[in-house]
């Protein structure tokens, strides 16, 4: 009879094995967290910029013969067709998460909205608007042209 011995793990081996992994997680969570915040605000201002090019495109091709424009708040946005918000024939909202806010809305009119007149890539008003999310600003800007120009701040 051949005597084989069976090798395994000390329980103080597995412990510590464990208590490695555990530590490692503990550091790499709040790296984790802050990747997660910073995609979902550039998501955002992905998608405004993308909202705000396709509302142009919208006036420059005369869609349903009306102007288009963004009205920018807060904690939301929203898309409106006609030639401002309060004028609007149609409009679509987009409300933030509550991490995500709009902060010093700078525009040329001192209002809140941007709008293309029908016809026209220009928009009737220049200017920026930060958007943030805790630890990641960004600056958009729009210029006479209608050139979004989005950066970290």
């Amino acid at each position: 009879m051949v005597n084989k011995r069976f090798k395994a793990f000390s329980l103080l081996e597995v412990v510590m094995v464990v208590a490695v992994m555990i530590i490692i997680a503990l550091f790499l969570f709040p790296i984790a967290l802050n990747q997660l915040q910073g995609n979902k605000i550039d998501l955002e201002v992905r998608s405004i910029k993308s909202n705000i090019a396709t509302q142009a495109e919208y006036a420059y091709a005369k869609r349903d013969n009306s102007s288009y424009g963004i009205a920018i708040f807060n904690d939301h946005y929203t898309l409106y067709a006609g030639d401002s918000l309060a004028a609007a024939t149609s409009s679509d909202t987009y409300n933030f998460t509550s991490e995500i806010r709009i902060s010093n809305i700078n525009l040329a009119n001192g209002g809140s909205e941007i709008n293309f007149v029908k016809g026209s890539f220009r928009p009737s008003t220049t200017g920026s608007f930060r958007i943030s999310s805790g630890t990641v600003t960004y600056l958009v800007s729009i210029n006479g042209e209608g050139l979004i120009i989005f950066s970290k701040v």
